[in-house]
């Protein structure tokens, strides 16, 4: 790491970057676990915001863009904003307010019948 780098980290990480940077940068460093409950039908992992607390900022920053930038379509009788990201993955939550929003889902197209 270069004290370039050093320095970036020490103010922040969201300083500096664009938006997709600031948003790789949170999908890199959380934990993504599988979804069991809906393995066979909507395979798909999820990251909890409180298992991140140090990235509370981003978390934020991520549901929102993803509720600004992406496209609402339907999963079985709900609808739900998606985000395909360039990754391949598709994001979402559930669309409860930001304050009470605690799961970022991913899913990669193609794997499901929502997709």
């Amino acid at each position: 790491m270069t004290e370039q780098d050093e320095g970036a980290v020490a103010s922040g990480p969201s300083e500096g970057r664009s938006p997709e940077e600031r948003i790789d940068a949170y999908i890199g460093a959380v934990r993504w676990v599988e979804a069991k409950t809906w393995q066979r039908t909507f395979p798909h992992e999820y990251t909890i915001r409180e298992w991140a607390p140090e990235r509370e900022e981003d978390f934020i920053f991520f549901v929102k863009y993803i509720r600004e930038n992406g496209r609402v379509e339907p999963f079985f009788s709900k609808r739900y904003t998606y985000l395909r990201w360039h990754d391949g993955y598709k994001y979402w939550t559930l669309g409860n307010p930001i304050e009470s929003t605690n799961v970022i889902n991913r899913a990669m197209p193609g794997r499901d019948r929502g997709a």
